[in-house]
């Protein structure tokens, strides 16, 4: 009966601390998003609080007194969904998207393009482009 209390003891203190090494890439990825947002490297200790998907990252800036905030959320594994600076407010899609690329987080730049347009015009073939081309021409000649 001894033992019990013992392993209950253990486990508390060791899954902590696998949840704290399965959110080290999180709060890293999160902290490399802070000189693309601000310019600036952080100064000082950066504190964070972590939830199941975010991360909340409060650092200051050099020449600023007051300190800023950074909200990353994050979907399977490492995947960037969605970030929120008081700097910056909250980051759009285009705008979140070039910040995967830029911190490598993306794979593959064209999987994060938007869908094509369902009322858009096929591609043009050479001649359609020289057609397209020398109405162009003609319209600029004709001012």
């Amino acid at each position: 009966m001894r033992l019990a209390p013992r392993l209950a003891l253990a486990l508390l203190l060791v899954l902590p601390a696998g949840c704290e090494r399965a959110d080290a890439p999180r709060t890293a990825a999160c902290q490399r998003i802070i000189p693309a947002l601000e310019d600036a490297t952080p100064v000082g200790p950066i504190e964070s609080r972590r939830t199941e998907d975010t991360v909340s990252l409060v650092y200051r800036i050099a020449g600023h007194a007051e300190p800023r905030s950074l909200v990353c959320r994050f979907g399977a594994g490492t995947e960037l969904v969605g970030v929120a600076s008081s700097a910056t407010g909250a980051l759009s899609p285009p705008r979140l998207a070039m910040l995967r690329i830029w911190l490598g987080l993306a794979d593959d730049p064209a999987a994060l393009a938007p869908a094509p347009a369902v009322n858009a015009a096929p591609p043009l073939d050479p001649l359609g482009y020289l057609l397209q081309q020398l109405a162009n021409g003609l319209a600029l000649g004709a001012i």
